[in-house]
């Protein structure tokens, strides 16, 4: 029977990595959506970068869904606010969580290295490294996974510790895990420094090399969510209040796998800012249309208000010497100013999709006073 809970409406960190978690795997599904788009809709056709990416999301979204189990059952709280079926609950889900986690990331990383040889494949010892190292990681992490479900038998023994099962040292998969989380984490380090290097080297301007190689760094984000997610399994062991400590390891997880999605389906984006989209830019036109029909109105309203003897002339169509009286009165005998020069602007907008043209004109010009004119 389990004894009373201290406090078992406290929710702990329940409210920050449910929110959080759910917030970075909402943008992973956003980005690899408009990926997707870029890559179908746009360059027609998806490449094998893309199908691994798409497959890592769906892992990170069996992975939430894993994790959103683990916090109703209490994970988050303070052990002492736990009964012992909520601890195993907890632990049961979190194991099953490993599955599409780790997959998920490995598979983004695989994902991000095809990227990379498709960018820099020129330079074959980039191109071999990359190929070279992703494999090892993929292995360490493959052995990781078969290590963690046959390290227990039955494996329900891996969540209820009262269940009589054959069971492994469990330092051998703390640290397997260790090792292969370390793969991991090298791997977000070199594939960001070695492309950065290249990409320095290159004939193009400055800003465009800083821009490029801190959209790259972006990845470094990555590396630290992995570091710390191995120092809070290290930490969480042996601790009086385990589950509470671990359940910044799940935070950390989500983190770290969220970020290698994100970073990895960003630069693929770029065709978007050169896209066509002939709908917002009818919208774009209405919208300018009433903006500037408005504006002439207001400017023509305070024109006539504030001086009622202003009028507009159709300067292209007037002879420069008459520009001192109204159109419909060219052929009458002219007094009042006389302009010497007319200069034009040939700067005006494309007259094209609705939008006016607008010149500007400098007038110079004499008083030519007519007979019989009083000073």
């Amino acid at each position: 029977m389990d004894s009373p809970l201290a406090s078992p409406n406290d929710p702990g960190r329940q409210p920050v990595i449910m929110g959080l978690t759910w917030a970075l795997a909402s943008l992973c599904i956003i980005i690899v959506a408009g990926r997707v788009y870029v890559r179908a809709r746009i360059l027609h056709g998806l490449l094998s970068d893309d199908w691994l990416m798409l497959i890592a999301t769906a892992g990170q979204i069996a992975f939430q869904a894993c994790l959103t189990k683990s916090l109703q059952w209490g994970l988050g709280k303070h052990d002492k606010d736990l009964s012992f079926t909520q601890l195993v609950n907890i632990l049961k889900w979190v194991w099953l969580a490993t599955i599409p986690g780790l997959l998920g990331t490995l598979l983004a990383r695989v994902s991000i290295t095809i990227f990379l040889i498709r960018l820099f494949g020129n330079k074959k010892w980039l191109k071999w490294y990359l190929i070279l190292w992703t494999t090892f990681e993929s292995l360490a992490t493959i052995a990781l996974l078969i290590v963690i479900f046959v390290q227990c038998s039955p494996v329900e023994g891996l969540w209820n510790p009262v269940i009589p099962a054959r069971r492994w040292d469990p330092n051998i998969e703390l640290y397997l895990a260790f090792f292969s989380q370390s793969t991991l984490t090298f791997s977000d380090l070199t594939y960001v420094l070695f492309p950065v290097l290249i990409i320095w080297k290159l004939n193009m301007p400055n800003r465009r090399k800083i821009a490029l190689s801190a959209l790259m760094s972006l990845s470094l984000l990555t590396m630290t969510a992995s570091i710390l997610k191995t120092i809070t399994a290290e930490t969480s062991r042996g601790s009086q209040n385990a589950e509470y400590t671990a359940s910044l390891g799940a935070l950390w997880s989500a983190i770290e796998q969220s970020f290698v999605i994100i970073m990895g389906s960003i630069p693929p984006l770029r065709p978007l800012t050169k896209a066509e989209w002939p709908r917002l830019r009818a919208i774009g036109m209405r919208l300018t249309g009433m903006l500037s029909r408005i504006s002439s109105r207001g400017k023509q309203s305070g024109t006539n208000s504030s001086d009622p003897r202003s009028a507009y002339y159709m300067l292209d169509g007037m002879s420069s010497r008459k520009v001192g009286q109204s159109p419909t009165n060219q052929g009458d005998e002219h007094h009042g100013p006389t302009v010497d020069h007319i200069a034009g602007s040939d700067n005006g907008l494309d007259e094209g999709r609705h939008i006016r043209r607008t010149d500007h004109f400098t007038l110079e010009y004499s008083e030519d006073l007519g007979p019989g004119h009083a000073v």
